[in-house]
């Protein structure tokens, strides 16, 4: 009987571990691919990252913002033309309120540290339009689009291949593991 279940558990295990690797797979395939980016303009809602269950926001502390080497998250606002563009549809409810839905989006840390040296936080404030590149895939098990280009006012704070370069070298580095 012992030698049935760990039959048993090593093949459930195998499966897992194969069809995660094929995730993987789809992920870096689709997402290191510039053809399935999109670009969109929204307004900036708000900026911010987690520390543990603490999230910090841009307008509570912008040192902290800037030097603390994690991720950080943009929302954005858009109007029915940019939404429908980002989520590949071609029409909403009429009962569809864009005023209050926001897309929340993902920068990694090494993207981070270039929107720090190029002066974002300097040069944009809440309720400015802002321009990215982003995939309406998202990665891993997250409820994040991942920015891999950033554009305000036609100055580029983050260019689009530093972006895509350093997220395929994140997806690497972060493979699932199941």
């Amino acid at each position: 009987m012992k030698k049935i279940i760990t039959i048993v558990y090593t093949l459930i295990m195998t499966i897992m571990l194969v069809s995660c690797n094929g995730y993987n797979n789809i992920m870096y395939d689709h997402l290191g691919d510039i053809e399935n980016y999109i670009e969109v303009t929204g307004i900036l809602q708000e900026i911010y990252y987690w520390s543990g269950s603490d999230k910090t926001t841009w307008d509570e502390s912008t040192e902290a913002m800037t030097n603390n080497n994690s991720k950080l998250y943009a929302s954005l606002q858009f109007d029915e033309e940019e939404y429908m563009k980002f989520c590949g549809c071609s029409g909403m409810s009429d009962e569809f309120d864009y005023t209050t839905n926001y897309v929340i989006f993902e920068i990694i840390p090494d993207n981070v540290s270039t929107i720090i040296v190029n002066e974002f936080f300097e040069s944009v404030s809440y309720g400015d339009f802002i321009t990215i590149t982003t995939s309406n895939f998202i990665y891993m098990d997250t409820n994040f689009f991942i920015i891999i280009e950033l554009i305000h006012n036609e100055s580029i704070y983050l260019p689009l291949d530093t972006g895509l370069s350093n997220f395929v070298s994140y997806m690497e580095e972060n493979r699932s593991l199941f």
